[in-house]
């Protein structure tokens, strides 16, 4: 993994959970649209470049139409130095240390690992009455 992409401390490969594009399943027709890291629930999450913090999606920006939230709570950012580029974490912890239009650099903590949304573990479905619940089945970032 390109060291400009550092996600969070202790991030190795033998970390990856699901790639891009694999797995087509039911809920995946078209295979995975990201990458998922596996680490400890509630573990920092960083900038991996200077960026503009332009979404936060959490359950109180949505008045009826819940369902960008099947992704869990996220955060997409825009890269400073290339405005197309777009970094984005699904499946973070509620609670994010910046907002949105907060200018952000490599390595600020800008989310907390979690398991919200539609989380599969070992298979299976992780209910959500007990995704926060130790020991946080499904704690995952998808990037």
């Amino acid at each position: 993994m390109p060291k400009d992409t550092l996600m969070f401390k202790g991030m190795e490969p033998g970390l990856v959970s699901q790639r891009f594009g694999v797995n087509p399943l039911p809920y995946q027709p078209n295979g995975h649209t990201g990458l998922d890291i596996s680490s400890k629930y509630a573990t920092f999450l960083c900038a991996p470049a200077d960026c503009i913090v332009e979404k936060i999606v959490r359950a109180e920006n949505f008045s009826e139409d819940l369902a960008p939230l099947s992704y869990g709570y996220g955060i997409n950012m825009k890269s400073i130095a290339l405005p197309t580029v777009h970094y984005l974490f699904w499946h973070c912890l509620p609670n994010f240390p910046v907002k949105e239009g907060d200018s952000v650099r490599r390595g600020q903590i800008v989310a907390h690992m979690g398991n919200s949304g539609f989380v599969v573990y070992f298979g299976q479905r992780v209910p959500v009455e007990i995704q926060a619940k130790p020991p946080y089945p499904g704690t995952h970032v998808h990037y």
